[in-house]
């Protein structure tokens, strides 16, 4: 009632039942105006008129949110966790004002409305929505559509009891054309019991028949569906579950059958597009935390061994991470998916707002003049990315770090061992075909005269047999070598429970040795006369597809060295700055990859960037053969450190320049550095994750202070004993 005592509506409730909404998707008497707010009475109000609700200008790109912001009775207050849900939706990639952002949300309750609608970040961001704070809601979860342009929206109700589909519609502008974009949001059925799935299915074919087939007299109608789909991704959850009775077989196959992707596209999946790029065909296998994971588990968005709120719920079956979560478009429509990103991750004190984590997609529909201007700006972004101040300097630092190089009886000694140890495991056990190839500074080229020699054996028999082999022979050649007694010998132990290691010497170098079953490896390397390089082999897609992901992990370390070997230009002057920088490193106490510092690992990445980057700054020629200009080591050395003192560690990663997309790896809100690994699955996807922001503001400040003496000419001063330095740090703090 007004203050004049007139009646007026503030919301129209329907009644029926479900079939009278299997209709065309035409305004009719099922669909109703959005609510929409106004910054001067500060209010939501619903939109009265069809012209008024449907005016959408010309719209470049579609960003779709999807968020399951949690109704468990065991929740915090959702007072307490709206601010974390708001930092989470305005985390990620901020989109181009032209595009046209919506947010779907689910398991919103009357606690939660009129809290996220009283946000000024929703009502800047999306002042268009299917609810107002007032609105009564009919159970205790809920779905809400929220939007940055007006739309009409109906609802499609499912079988099961206060389960249904939030069906938003918008006209707009693409090009001379008028569109209509269709937009589902969902909360399936949950659980994975014969049940449960059954009816997710019966939902997704009744909300598919809806959507495909009566697309209406609008020929141009695209549809998305975003939401939580409830549907077990994990193959350890469904085998788990069949192992104890608690599904039937038919049921596990039918769990992969939910949605059919003959007619829809995954926005997870499609190549290029985010974190889930290429997951239906490589081996990709690690988790938020850069840990293994199942087939399934890749992009989680609902995972107990991350998210502090799901660590707690108790599961039905097993902690297994799920893709609860996706992004579905019309499989050979207009819509081509251009990005996705998952959000809500915990934040930098470990706390997140939600039980689940939300996903975001990026959308493009042909014809509408994105493709061609979002490739521009991407490329116009990328080709300033990849530029760096290059300092340059032609001083031969070489006689400062000649003491320290290996000595042409260092390099016999090393290859004598390695031959040894080749011969060693050609004695029998299966062994006879074995390739042994070492790994790291090693093959790089980039070792001392004291530096350890880590070395992959890859052969056809289990690592079991291997190992126990190994453990064997190698023990008698310990004890027979320098140190006598096998004192050097330490068996097998682990990096990460995930990369078996053993530790032996041999002449008195220390080697590391990890093995890689690859049985077809083996195979096609014998078969040819010649033998065909190991790079083309270990680059064979085909091949490496044939391999499980516990071989591929040992594998990778190999394959990531030879990727940079391949790809490193001016490769002489990167070697004799990694040394260097390696003994800079050394002497100034920041080379020790356990207490948080860099490793051997850290510096081939990190310079790989540089020298990379170097590359394509300095080359005028970039897409030609035309011989690339030299480049000095100084050169190098001098812009690395100008280069990583002003380094964004937070916001910055450091990936290769040369690779598209530079990474699969997900950053962690934990990772204060991130340098993913080239390949994985890998023992440590980010090689940087024992890293703190401590020691990324040592590394800046520490690089600063070599930046400007080597400005002077001192380049004797990085490679002063650790007693110099340390006199130095006393001195300075004046104790």
């Amino acid at each position: 009632r007004e203050a004049g005592g007139e009646m007026s509506v503030l919301e129209e409730l329907r009644f029926g039942d479900g079939d009278e909404e299997e209709g065309d998707l035409e305004d009719d008497g099922g669909w109703m105006f959005c609510f929409a707010f106004d910054p001067d009475t500060n209010e939501w109000s619903r939109l009265s008129t069809g012209t008024e609700a449907q005016k959408v200008g010309k719209t470049e790109s579609i960003s779709i949110s999807s968020y399951n912001i949690m109704a468990e009775p065991t929740a915090d207050p959702f007072t307490t966790r709206l601010p974390l849900i708001i930092e989470a939706l305005s985390s990620p990639i901020t989109p181009s004002p032209s595009s046209l952002q919506i947010l779907t949300l689910q398991e919103v309750n009357d606690e939660s409305l009129p809290l996220i609608l009283s946000s000024p970040y929703i009502r800047k961001i999306y002042p268009y929505s299917t609810h107002a704070p007032s609105s009564l809601l009919p159970s205790a979860r809920n779905l809400v559509t929220l939007a940055s342009e007006p739309f009409t929206s109906t609802v499609i109700s499912f079988e099961e009891r206060h389960k249904s589909a939030l069906i938003a519609s918008f006209d707009f502008e693409s090009g001379s054309e008028t569109k209509r974009l269709v937009i589902a949001n969902v909360h399936l059925t949950s659980g994975l019991t014969d049940k449960a799935v059954k009816a997710k299915k019966e939902q997704m074919e009744k909300l598919s028949m809806f959507l495909l087939l009566n697309r209406g007299s609008k020929s141009e109608t695209e549809v998305v569906v975003a939401g939580d789909f409830n549907l077990t991704t994990s193959t350890r959850t469904v085998e788990t579950a069949l192992s104890r009775g608690l599904i039937t077989a038919e049921t596990a196959q039918t769990v992969g059958k939910v949605i059919d992707l003959g007619g829809w596209e995954d926005a997870f999946l499609t190549p290029g597009c985010g974190p889930g790029s290429g997951f239906e065909n490589e081996v990709d296998l690690v988790g938020h935390d850069g840990q293994e994971i199942f087939e399934g588990e890749q992009g989680a968005t609902f995972d107990r061994t991350t998210n502090p709120i799901a660590t707690v719920l108790e599961p039905p079956i097993d902690r297994s991470p799920q893709r609860y979560d996706r992004v579905l478009y019309r499989k050979g429509g207009s819509i081509s998916s251009v990005g996705l990103e998952i959000f809500g991750l915990p934040n930098e004190e470990g706390r997140c707002g939600s039980d689940h984590y939300g996903v975001r997609a990026t959308l493009n529909i042909t014809g509408s003049g994105i493709s061609i201007s979002g490739t521009l700006r991407k490329n116009d972004i990328r080709n300033v990315v990849n530029k760096i101040p290059v300092v340059e300097d032609t001083t031969d630092f070489t006689p400062l770090i000649k003491p320290y190089l290996p000595t042409q009886s260092d390099i016999s000694q090393r290859e004598h061992a390695i031959q040894l140890l080749h011969d060693t495991f050609s004695k029998g056990g299966g062994l006879e075909g074995l390739i042994l190839v070492p790994l790291g500074s090693y093959l790089m080229g980039t070792y001392f005269a004291d530096s350890d020699v880590d070395v992959l054996a890859i052969g056809s028999v289990s690592p079991s047999i291997f190992f126990e082999f190994a453990a064997r022979e190698l023990r008698k050649l310990d004890a027979g070598g320098e140190g006598g007694d096998g004192e050097h010998f330490k068996g097998v132990h682990f990096v990460n429970s995930l990369v078996s290691i053993v530790e032996v010497c041999v002449l008195g170098i220390k080697f590391d040795l990890q093995y890689c079953q690859a049985e077809e490896l083996i195979r096609a390397y014998q078969v040819a006369t010649p033998s065909p390089s190991l790079p083309d082999l270990v680059f064979d897609k085909s091949l490496i597809s044939t391999l499980a992901p516990s071989s591929i992990r040992p594998l990778n370390t190999y394959r990531d060295s030879a990727y940079l070997l391949l790809t490193i230009p001016h490769l002489p002057s990167y070697r004799l700055a990694h040394r260097y920088l390696t003994l800079y490193l050394k002497t100034h106490g920041l080379y020790s990859a356990k207490f948080g510092y860099l490793g051997g690992i850290h510096l081939q990445l990190m310079l790989n960037r540089v020298v990379k980057l170097i590359s394509r700054s300095t080359s005028t020629t970039p897409n030609t053969d035309q011989e690339i200009p030299p480049i000095s080591p100084a050169t190098i050395v001098r812009t690395f450190f100008t280069y990583y003192t002003t380094f964004n560690w937070t916001a910055e990663n450091i990936t290769d320049p040369f690779l598209d997309p530079p990474s699969k790896v997900p950053r962690s809100a934990r990772d204060a550095i991130f340098i993913p690994a080239i390949h994985t699955p890998t023992a440590r996807p980010n090689v940087a994750s024992s890293c703190t922001r401590l020691t990324a503001h040592t590394f800046s400040s520490q690089f600063a202070l070599a930046a400007r003496h080597l400005e002077s000419g001192d380049w004797e001063w990085p490679l002063r004993s650790k007693k110099a330095c340390l006199a130095d740090f006393l001195g300075g703090s004046g104790a």
